[in-house]
């Protein structure tokens, strides 16, 4: 369907189409929105089982909707979709307890929005695939503490453990957040861990750069991610955006991780939400790591250290990344034990 853009007199044309099925499940708590009218599109995962699950990523999306028909950002309306969820069981709809994972963007020619919470992904691509949102999970918190590597995730056995979810009463989640230009043309794709969990990336690859229909893809990736054993609910978003040439001013990097000619991710940039903290275990994969301007020492701090404050250094080191690890280990138990859901 095509979008508008009355200021300048632009219609893109976009091919959209999204599809869902219940895999092995007998009941299905995906929910899709495709709005080409707002050119808002996304993929809502609930949890909380039948009249629970699906109450809540149906009422996610009908709120983001209604949000940006309203006016609102789409972060506001991530943050309206988490306040209805809360307040449906109390409505009578809905079960207590029940949440929903959900990952959305808006399109306007070349112009992306994108937010998310919980492990639905976005992916773009536009001659090489790229992952766009980063998972609120126990596992990616592994990775982003050097515990895990991030091609390690989908084999991992908690990894549809999630920490942050819409309707969650552990306290608000943090919408994560991302704008910027696409290089067109380009797929853009969101999906359930129902699909992104069971597809290999090259069979993501092969499927969108085929040239074939949105609504070819769409099914050709549930239907893929269901047939090869998948258990989940498995749904998915695809749009194909047209050649359009955006305004240089508004580029920015929206990769979180690229896949590589080598058949590896690699790190796109130093972290969501501008963390700094290096991964040093997936540091192979990186193409740039950014370090902390303080950790930049300049050409004139360069005078030579003695061989014992090196060993003090070292040792004061071992001592505080011994005390880290402990910590950190205590916290990564506590968030396991206390981690917001389990997908099923």
């Amino acid at each position: 369907m095509a979008q508008e853009d009355r200021e300048k007199g632009l219609v893109t044309a976009l091919d959209t189409a999204g599809y869902s099925h219940v895999g092995a499940r007998r009941h299905n708590e995906d929910a899709l929105l495709v709005c080409d009218e707002l050119g808002l599109y996304a993929v809502a995962d609930g949890v909380g089982g039948i009249q629970g699950g699906e109450v809540a990523s149906r009422i996610v999306c009908a709120t983001l909707e209604a949000g940006l028909r309203a006016g609102l950002s789409l972060n506001a309306a991530m943050d309206q979709a988490h306040a209805e969820v809360l307040s449906a069981a109390a409505r009578g709809e809905g079960v207590p307890g029940s949440a929903s994972t959900a990952v959305a963007v808006t399109l306007k020619n070349a112009q992306l929005q994108l937010a998310w919470v919980g492990d639905s992904r976005a992916y773009v691509w536009d001659g090489e695939l790229q992952l766009l949102s980063k998972d609120h999970s126990l596992v990616q918190s592994l990775v982003d503490t050097a515990q895990l590597d991030f091609a390690e995730i989908e084999h991992h056995p908690q990894k549809n453990v999630i920490s942050q979810a819409l309707g969650s009463r552990s306290g608000t989640p943090v919408t994560a957040y991302k704008e910027g230009s696409l290089k067109t043309p380009c797929v853009v794709m969101l999906c359930s861990d129902g699909v992104s969990g069971e597809l290999s990336e090259r069979r993501v690859i092969e499927t969108l750069a085929s040239g074939e229909s949105a609504e070819v893809c769409a099914r050709s990736l549930v239907e893929a991610a269901v047939g090869g054993g998948g258990q989940d609910n498995a749904s998915c978003i695809v749009i194909r955006v047209p050649k359009l040439t955006p305004p240089a001013e508004t580029e920015s990097t929206l990769a979180f991780m690229r896949y590589g000619a080598d058949n590896r991710w690699h790190l796109a940039e130093s972290g969501a939400a501008g963390d700094t903290q290096i991964n040093y275990k997936a540091a192979h994969h990186s193409q740039t790591l950014a370090l902390p301007a303080a950790a930049v020492q300049s050409p004139q701090a360069g005078k030579k250290i003695s061989v014992g404050r090196i060993l003090t250094g070292t040792t004061i080191s071992l001592i505080l990344l011994a005390g880290m690890l402990y910590a950190l280990d205590r916290t990564t138990a506590l968030t396991s034990l206390l981690a917001l859901i389990a997908h099923d």
